[in-house]
């Protein structure tokens, strides 16, 4: 994983992220049970999944009930996702605000 394109998915969610820079999170599968209930708190946000070699194989949005933690458990379901996804980098987003186009709709701006 690069560092711009960390900085690309962590300046993608503008005033909406929360946390100072994407968090990586092991998906091995004798870390995955602590890192996904670390996740268990982050209810909206991007998440980045990588393999061991840091390529990116999948990159998604949480704003569901059980947010990045129930998505990737979602993913890691999927025999040959739980073996090639080795880790997750997260970007809270505030799961209450509202979509930054409504946002601007509001302040009368388009």
């Amino acid at each position: 994983m690069t560092l711009q394109v960390l900085a690309r998915v962590w300046t993608a969610l503008g005033p909406l992220a929360e946390g100072e820079w994407p968090e990586s999170y092991s998906l091995d599968a004798a870390q995955r049970h602590h890192s996904l209930r670390a996740l268990d708190d982050v209810l909206a946000g991007l998440y980045l999944a990588v393999d061991a070699d840091g390529m990116l194989h999948w990159l998604g949005k949480a704003h569901r009930d059980g947010g990045a933690a129930a998505r990737l458990r979602e993913h890691l379901t999927h025999p040959e996702r739980a073996r090639v996804h080795a880790a997750a980098y997260v970007v809270g987003a505030d799961p209450f605000s509202k979509p930054l186009d409504d946002q601007a709709r509001s302040s009368g701006h388009s």
